[in-house]
């Protein structure tokens, strides 16, 4: 039996900091879910307590999910996705709607989905995800499904809390009742309790064929006085632009009939609406697929306070198809060259509508096999350190630190994996951490289930 008043130790081949040169044979001492050692000499102090020997893996700061729709967490498998992407929303609203015919079942299956999604992201390390939040939703779900997650785990080296969501509630005005709904909801969110398992409350004016610019510009100013996220689906689909730029296509067969004559003539151009989330405390574009290289050069410029989320996976399941040249169409995701303009980006999961999983471990990998000249740090940053800085987080993720929650993601290594007492190029152990055969869980998941205890 372990004290939970005890300290504990946890042995790994590697320790990556991110943030810091890797520790190999690094040690971490944990007391009652709080980091109080970090290095590769354990001090005399602590020789003495019960140990945990990982073999065989690495240590990161808690994985970051800065793009995710919880509510669909109950799809088995992804929802077709064809050369329309108004047909894959239509899919997707079908399926929202399904659940909407007993009004008495709807909270309990939305519920349901929440708390299934929390479950699958947790277990695959991640500590932190940004979710765009609809009606039905109460925060109580949250802090029930945390508290299952947490009545699971020793409390000898469990963070206190194991994983925190960040609900930034959808707007969209589409027609009057439905902007004073969105409004209402966010405002009493808003104004609700804060919860060490529930982030700072952000806003998220859906799209730019959902959301007029008075309504992103609410939003911006909420987020500058209240210092909240506001985050944006952006430049998605090249049907999108289509409607956007000329008022046709198949996107005019989706909208037409909900729009209201009134919010159709107030909804404007994606770079309007980029405009105006500059002047926001921090705000999020997701996907930004087809962006202008005037957009991206703004998103440069803004780079402190404006970034993208890419979700890989969603990405590819959708083929998106990008135009370096005029007759050269490439499924690729230009990032490395987004990145080299200075643009800010980030990973997000998107949805089981569009992705197999919510492994965000995953989508960092598939970056580094797509992506292969982006130094596989760069990659690491975007879903530990660099994204909970930005997220205003960086004093409980994001990190490994003294005084910092024991909140860390386990990496499995393969068997090739650089070994630690061999000198090796740091570049060299970033990239075999995000080789294919690595896998990720929570780091007191990774202790139950892997090494015995042993006394030094």
């Amino acid at each position: 039996m372990i004290d939970q008043r005890e300290p504990v130790v946890v042995a790994a081949d590697w320790v990556l900091p991110i943030d810091a040169e890797p520790i190999p044979n690094g040690f971490l001492v944990v007391d009652r879910g709080t980091i109080q050692f970090v290095g590769n000499q354990l001090p005399t102090e602590f020789r003495s307590a019960k140990q945990f020997k990982l073999t065989g893996y690495a240590i990161l700061p808690g994985l970051v999910n800065s793009h995710c729709h919880l509510e669909f967490s109950d799809l088995v498998e992804p929802l077709p996705a064809s050369d329309s992407f108004p047909d894959w929303i239509r899919r997707l609203l079908v399926y929202r709607n399904s659940k909407n015919e007993d009004p008495e079942q709807t909270g309990f299956a939305r519920r349901a989905a929440i708390t299934s999604g929390i479950r699958e992201s947790y277990e695959a390390g991640v500590r932190w995800v940004v979710d765009m939040t609809t009606q039905p939703w109460d925060p109580l779900w949250i802090d029930t499904a945390v508290s299952e997650i947490f009545g699971t785990l020793s409390p000898a080296f469990a963070p206190k809390n194991p994983i925190a969501i960040q609900p930034c509630i959808e707007l969209l005005d589409i027609s009057k009742n439905r902007l004073d709904l969105s409004l209402a909801f966010a405002s009493k969110q808003a104004n609700a309790p804060e919860s060490t398992r529930i982030g700072r409350m952000g806003y998220a004016p859906h799209a730019s064929y959902t959301a007029s610019l008075k309504v992103t510009q609410l939003c911006v100013e909420l987020s500058r006085t209240e210092r909240r996220l506001v985050t944006m689906h952006l430049a998605e689909s090249l049907d999108e632009m289509e409607w956007l730029d000329e008022r046709k296509g198949r996107f005019l067969e989706l909208l037409g009939p909900i729009l209201s004559d009134e919010f159709l003539d107030a909804l404007g151009q994606n770079s309007e609406h980029g405009q105006l989330l500059t002047k926001a405390w921090r705000a999020t574009i997701a996907h930004g697929n087809y962006l202008s290289q005037v957009d991206l050069s703004e998103l440069a410029i803004h780079s402190e306070n404006m970034a993208i989320v890419h979700c890989p996976r969603t990405h590819r399941h959708f083929g998106h198809r990008h135009f370096a040249h005029p007759n050269t169409a490439s499924l690729r995701y230009p990032l490395g060259e987004r990145m080299e303009l200075g643009v800010r980006h980030f990973l997000g999961t998107d949805s089981r509508a569009s992705n197999p999983d919510l492994n965000l471990w995953s989508e960092a990998k598939r970056v580094r096999a797509e992506h292969p000249s982006i130094p596989s740090l760069e990659i690491l940053k975007m879903i530990t350190t660099d994204a909970a800085e930005f997220l205003g987080i960086a004093d409980r993720y994001g990190a490994i630190r003294i005084e910092g929650p024991s909140a860390l993601t386990a990496i499995k290594l393969p068997e090739h994996f650089p070994h630690p007492s061999s000198s090796v190029d740091t570049n060299r152990i970033y990239d075999a951490v995000l080789s294919p055969e690595t896998e990720s869980s929570p780091l007191e998941l990774a202790i139950a289930h892997g090494p015995q205890v042993c006394m030094s």
